[in-house]
């Protein structure tokens, strides 16, 4: 019995380090594989909100060089229109012109002459015309279009800025081709959402949560 328990001491003694290395190593590989993951979800998010900052500065982009318009400069309206027209980027999105009161004067989403809503959020056409800085817009529901949507507003340098807001206007589900571009894993859920924390656009199932507060298993 001494000889066997002698034994079984020794098989301990050399078992033991063996089993704590690789307990270490198992620590050590799980460590690699979730320093990996976050690296991978960060180089997406950089990646889909670089995609959205571009699209935001091309429609600001074409904001500015549209308030330049002469026909815009002698309240040629019509002429306007169709020039707005011919310069947007993307046919799911559209321009508008506010007055100082938020009125539309310019939907290129609908035939010109059509009767046109005020502003659903007015107090930003007051906000960008006392800032003179163009400025993106949370997550609201458009007055013509019910739904929600994204606006780009750019202040119109007539009369000191205090004539005309321009405005570019993105549905939410504009947003969803920042995913389609991008193989995600099938076990993520990636979203993006405005400043107040709502979601405006899902890598899944994203009737059900545009336009709600957060998901805390959602990779923003």
């Amino acid at each position: 019995m001494k000889v066997r328990a002698h034994l079984a001491w020794m098989a301990l003694a050399i078992l033991i380090p063996f089993a704590a290395f690789a307990v270490v190593g198992l620590l050590q590989l799980l460590k690699e594989e979730e320093d990996s993951a976050q690296r991978s979800v960060r180089e997406t998010s950089r990646a889909i909100a670089q995609a959205v900052d571009r699209e935001l500065e091309n429609a600001e982009t074409l904001l500015r060089v549209l308030a330049t318009s002469v026909h815009l400069a002698k309240g040629d309206l019509p002429n306007f229109y169709q020039q707005a027209v011919q310069a947007s980027f993307h046919e799911d999105a559209w321009v508008l012109l506010f007055d100082r009161d938020g009125n539309q004067l310019i939907n290129t989403r609908v035939p010109f002459g059509t009767p046109l809503a005020r502003r659903t959020n007015p107090e930003r056409v007051t906000e960008v015309m006392r800032t003179q800085r163009s400025s993106v817009s949370d997550l609201y529901q458009a007055a013509l279009l019910r739904k929600p949507v994204v606006a780009v507003d750019v202040p119109v340098p007539l009369d000191g800025g205090q004539r005309y807001v321009l405005t570019q206007i993105f549905p939410a589900e504009f947003f969803d081709r920042t995913f389609a571009q991008r193989d995600l894993p099938r076990d993520w859920i990636v979203a993006i959402r405005d400043g107040a924390g709502i979601a405006i656009a899902r890598s899944h199932r994203a009737s059900e949560f545009v336009g709600k507060l957060g998901d805390p298993k959602v990779r923003e």
